[in-house]
């Protein structure tokens, strides 16, 4: 289960003295064909997630691709 991503998230830029995750959803396609794709921005910096069935899952995915980049 990766939703823990989130939490992982919040708590290194809260240790790091940065600004709190900033979470969006862009919508793309035709209204029977939409797809959605989470973006989260960190300090002026963005990282997309993979699409998902979910919007809570978009972030869920965003979450996890800044945490594992942050890391680096």
């Amino acid at each position: 289960d990766s939703s823990f991503y989130k939490n992982l998230l919040q708590e290194m830029v809260q240790k790091e003295g940065l600004r709190l995750p900033i979470y969006d959803t862009n919508k793309s396609g035709k209204r029977h064909c939409l797809t959605s794709i989470a973006t989260v921005e960190i300090e002026g910096e963005y990282f997309a997630g993979e699409v998902a069935k979910t919007k809570k899952q978009e972030e869920i995915n965003a979450a996890k691709v800044a945490y594992k980049a942050l890391m680096e």
